[in-house]
Formats: structure tokens, sequence, C-alpha cells
């Protein structure tokens, strides 16, 4: 049984490997989930800072559209 990792793809162009403090899943749906419960919180926290103060923090719900993620299996 094999272990996997999400390697994150952003809308800016740059892609991350979430190393999970070097752990991996032990399932391809449990990495699954954990990415899209990651994408939810980054887009939610930018909501937060734009409502705390949009001078600073503008939020543009563009800038998170093409934000995908990969799940790996690895050795």
């Amino acid at each position: 049984m094999g272990k996997y990792q999400i390697v994150f793809h952003w809308t800016d162009g740059t892609d991350e490997v979430d190393d999970n403090d070097g752990a991996y899943y032990d399932s391809e749906e449990e990495a699954e989930e954990t990415a899209l419960y990651y994408l939810s919180c980054c887009k939610q926290g930018a909501e937060t800072l734009e409502m705390s103060n949009p001078g600073d923090y503008p939020y543009n719900e563009e800038d998170f559209e093409d934000d995908e993620f990969d799940v790996e299996e690895v050795d």
C-alpha cells in the first residue's frame, strides 16, 4: 500500500509540495480531502483579511480560480 503527497499548483504559476512535516497520507482520498480543505482555507483566509483591512488586503476571487492540486503516490 502506497503513501501519497499533495502538489499544489497556484494561480500565480508556482507549485508547492505539501510536505506535511515529512509525513505522507495513507490514502489518495485522504490526500484529496486535505487538499480541498487547504484550498478552501486559503480562500476564506483571504476574504477575512480583506474584511479586516481592504486597503492592505484586497480580495479578488479570480486570484483563486486556477488554484489546483495533484495527488501523487510516493515510494
